[in-house]
């Protein structure tokens, strides 16, 4: 069973992500996480904790994203790409987007985190809001970009870019072979060179593991 974690703004990118990550994974067993992280009402606690003003509690409880939140959830059931190998739990946070997902990956155990992107220029302007080139990088858990716009196509080739100098444990690459398993994928190791040298012997090592 796997545990996915997709993060929403309620936007038409976060939707497209879900709906993306509904046929990724549609060949899987899978809990669905959907977060939503609330990150004006920690400003506001921030802001009222100094003036000792408790009122804050109840306007959190009442937050509408917890409605909207729901209403994702009730889209899902009705997406023609359900499963049922899927199961879906929302998830609301007030706290900040890179220690809020940080948490959910460690307390949920989580493989994956989708993620959708808005535009061309990609990790920086992501669907929960810039940090999300922070998670890429900060978080450790396997992601997955969707582009803005972007349908689904199995992955009959796979590409993975890399210059040898890393050694990929059998840990790091699982996600990845499951990926080609389920979709009979090939994958092509791409190494971009700038100079014409010949890989040290680490990196070869590396390449013929």
């Amino acid at each position: 069973m796997k545990n996915i974690l997709i993060p929403t703004d309620f936007s038409e990118n976060a939707w497209n992500a879900i709906e993306y990550a509904l046929r990724f994974f549609s060949k899987s067993s899978c809990n669905f996480y959907i977060l939503h992280v609330n990150t004006s009402e920690v400003s506001r606690f921030q802001e009222q904790v100094s003036t000792n003003d408790d009122t804050i509690v109840s306007s959190v409880v009442k937050s509408p994203s917890k409605k909207l939140l729901q209403q994702t959830i009730k889209r899902i059931v009705k997406s023609p790409y359900l499963s049922d190998k899927h199961r879906f739990y929302p998830v609301m946070d007030n706290n900040y987007i890179l220690n809020s997902i940080r948490k959910q990956v460690t307390e949920k155990k989580i493989d994956f985190i989708v993620m959708g992107t808005r535009g061309a220029s990609g990790l920086n302007n992501l669907a929960v809001g810039s940090n999300t080139g922070n998670v890429i990088t900060k978080v450790k858990c396997t992601t997955l970009v969707v582009p803005e716009n972007a349908k689904y196509v199995s992955p009959k080739e796979i590409a993975f870019p890399t210059d040898f100098s890393f050694f990929y444990n059998v840990e790091t690459l699982q996600p990845m072979a499951d990926i080609i398993e389920a979709n009979h994928a090939a994958v092509r190791a791409l190494h971009i060179n700038k100079k014409s040298t010949d890989l040290n012997e680490d990196q070869q090592k590396t390449k013929n593991f």
